[in-house]
């Protein structure tokens, strides 16, 4: 799993969560989300990519400390003698510094959409979800 995979899980996790939300509330499908809507779909978002990449950032690590193998190898390994805990062993971490980074992060980008969205178009009408 490369480095670019997270984000963008990240960031289509975001966006498919967000068309669904403005289609429940009748908003156009690019509407921008509030500030709090906005950090808590970031910091789910940010969970769930972390949650799918972090045994494979893990194994590659360990891959490259001198555990013999490939990344694919080396996490069958760790698996199969620590079983899931092993292979999520360090996540809390990782979690606690990335998802309220990210939360911030897209809810900001969300508010500068809109501020940006404002200024070029001016107040026009939404093209509503169908």
């Amino acid at each position: 799993v490369g480095m670019a995979i997270k984000p963008a899980i990240q960031i289509l996790i975001f966006e498919q969560v967000k068309r669904r939300l403005n289609r429940g509330y009748n908003k156009a499908l690019s509407a921008s989300l509030s500030f709090r809507d906005a950090f808590w779909l970031g910091a789910l978002a940010r969970l769930i990519a972390t949650l799918i990449c972090y045994p494979f950032f893990f194994a590659r690590i360990s891959a490259q400390s001198g555990v013999q193998g490939g990344v694919l190898a080396v996490l069958g390994r760790i698996y199969k003698a620590k079983g899931l805990a092993g292979v999520y062993s360090g996540l809390a971490p990782e979690l606690m510094r990335g998802i309220l980074f990210h939360a911030v992060n897209m809810a900001t980008m969300e508010q500068l959409r809109a501020f940006n969205t404002k200024l070029l178009r001016g107040p026009g009408v939404a093209i509503k979800a169908t």
